[in-house]
């Protein structure tokens, strides 16, 4: 019961098993925004409020944060198509 005794808006995570997140928004009662980035780029992927509900669940990321472009490609460096694994090419501004 002491789970939602908080004043929390809002949880930014990354990797949040898809079969956990709609139990962990309802058990602390805020709703958990997936992200990605590094230290030498900063936020580079996010989950939106405008996404969130649908995205709940999925593992999806969200879209590219402003500024940024996101691929993903294979062994030959060619972008791959939406699904498929390969990997993750971030180029944009203020990035280290």
């Amino acid at each position: 019961p002491a789970d939602r005794s908080h004043r929390v808006r809002f949880v930014s995570c990354s990797a949040v098993p898809a079969h956990r997140h709609r139990e962990l928004e309802e058990r602390f009662g805020a709703p958990w925004h997936e992200l990605y980035g590094s230290t030498e780029c900063g936020l580079d992927i996010a989950v939106s409020e405008a996404q969130h509900v649908e995205l709940v669940g999925t593992g999806l990321l969200g879209s590219p944060a402003p500024h940024r472009e996101v691929i993903v490609v294979g062994e030959d460096d060619a972008a791959l198509p939406r699904g498929e694994e390969g990997e993750l090419c971030i180029r944009g501004l203020g990035m280290f």
